[in-house]
């Protein structure tokens, strides 16, 4: 879709993706957020040194995993001009005490919040939310149990009390894969919105 509207899109295997083995994804292991925005922002700088990306029209979007990193590259980088963040993830603690598969989180990031919370403060996009510049649009389905909307809502929040340029669309029953397997109205209108949100941004 973006493709057919005049964008370039590049989807990075990141350290800590699948693809490569085991190892490979455990890369990141206790240490989520770092090595993966470098991986990204390498990427970017490829592809502007190629004459693909205009630098100056950058955007950014994940959902899931991905959306984690879309807030994550933006409480970290002002180079985006805009950003789409789905199924998201605000805070490593409050996704850790209420995701549906809660013993994977405290696996992944080397123990459970309360035994290392600066590790979660840190780590959270949610902290350093103060930094955002990029124009941010959430969507979200409310009966989400893998990141529930509790994410979506806080990062919202953070933004709007600094009038910061955010939106948050909410898609009553739909879950986490809203995006590829909701009902087709959802998925035409979650769509639109992240194409409209680009080209309004970017042009």
């Amino acid at each position: 879709m973006l493709v057919g509207a005049g964008f370039a899109v590049v989807a990075v295997n990141y350290r800590g993706s699948g693809g490569y083995g085991q190892g490979f994804a455990d890369r990141i292991h206790a240490n989520w957020g770092v090595l993966e925005h470098a991986d990204c922002m390498a990427a970017v700088d490829h592809l502007v040194a190629a004459g693909v990306a205009d630098p100056t029209r950058l955007g950014v979007f994940g959902g899931s995993y991905g959306g984690f990193m879309t807030n994550y590259v933006i409480t970290h980088t002002e180079r985006f001009g805009a950003a789409v963040s789905m199924s998201t993830i605000a805070s490593l603690q409050t996704l850790a005490y209420t995701i549906d598969h809660w013993e994977s989180i405290a696996t992944d990031q080397g123990g459970p919040p309360y035994a290392q919370p600066e590790y979660y403060a840190e780590h959270s996009p949610i902290t350093h939310v103060a930094r955002v510049r990029t124009p941010l649009l959430i969507l979200h389905g409310e009966l989400d149990d893998t990141c529930p909307v509790g994410e979506a809502d806080q990062f919202f929040a953070a933004l709007r009390m600094q009038r910061k340029e955010v939106m948050l669309v909410r898609y009553p029953g739909e879950a986490h894969g809203f995006i590829m397997g909701g009902r087709p109205e959802t998925r035409r209108d979650a769509h639109a919105r992240l194409l409209a949100w680009f080209v309004e941004h970017l042009g």
